[in-house]
């Protein structure tokens, strides 16, 4: 969900002062770029939003069950399976195959297996882990090398009535994101920026190729 789209136009000029009377007032001045920049903000932080700022790929892995995983344990510290941890069968140790106890000698979260300090394992114990994962949407950061999209805003007016209206920005380049929250007491949200480009697929006389607004009359 947009809770809300800013568009800001810019306008760079180069002048040329007035010399001859003294003044030292602009004698002309000339326009040499005009810049359309664009503000969302987004506080449905799902993974398809998370992809257009960080520019990933998305790539979804199904649940998998009966995974092997060795690492090495140590008191107090964690180690990381690959995926999101739906359920640990069984932690066993390497070299005896004695079988650690859930809850005693570790604890387990969605994506590391904690080793307490008053739990079995010694430090630099290899221990294999068989457990299970969930399907997930996988964000694969900064693999894509710019991003353009056309984006489309439609609603209401309620300043007249909720008359429609309708917002087409042919060509935007999406920056990457400045900040996302990743812990927050509050509900997170992202910031998305871009660039409105001119768009030359857009042809006719009287006709903008950047964007365009309709309101119902």
């Amino acid at each position: 969900m947009i809770s809300s789209a800013v568009m800001a136009i810019s306008t760079d000029f180069v002048e040329m002062q007035d010399t001859m009377s003294g003044t030292m007032g602009v004698a002309k001045r000339q326009k040499t770029k005009t810049t359309v920049e664009l503000t969302l903000n987004l506080k449905s932080v799902s993974a398809e939003n998370v992809a257009l700022g960080a520019y990933s790929q998305i790539v979804k892995d199904a649940a998998e069950s009966n995974k092997k995983f060795k690492d090495v344990a140590y008191k107090g510290k964690a180690i990381v399976p690959d995926g999101i941890i739906a359920s640990v069968d069984s932690i066993t140790d390497v070299a005896t195959s004695d079988a650690l106890v859930e809850g005693t000698d570790y604890l387990v979260s969605n994506g590391h297996i904690f080793f307490p300090e008053e739990g079995a394992v010694e430090d630099g114990t290899e221990v294999e882990v068989i457990y299970s994962t969930v399907s997930t949407k996988r964000l694969e950061a900064l693999i894509n090398s710019d991003l353009n999209l056309c984006l489309v805003f439609d609603g209401f007016n309620v300043g007249r009535g909720k008359s429609p209206v309708k917002v087409t920005m042919y060509n935007v380049s999406i920056s990457p994101m400045s900040q996302r929250q990743l812990i927050s007491t509050e509900y997170g949200d992202l910031e998305l920026k871009g660039t409105i480009q001119l768009a030359p697929y857009v042809t006719g006389s009287d006709l903008s190729k950047y964007y365009k607004e309709e309101h119902a009359d």
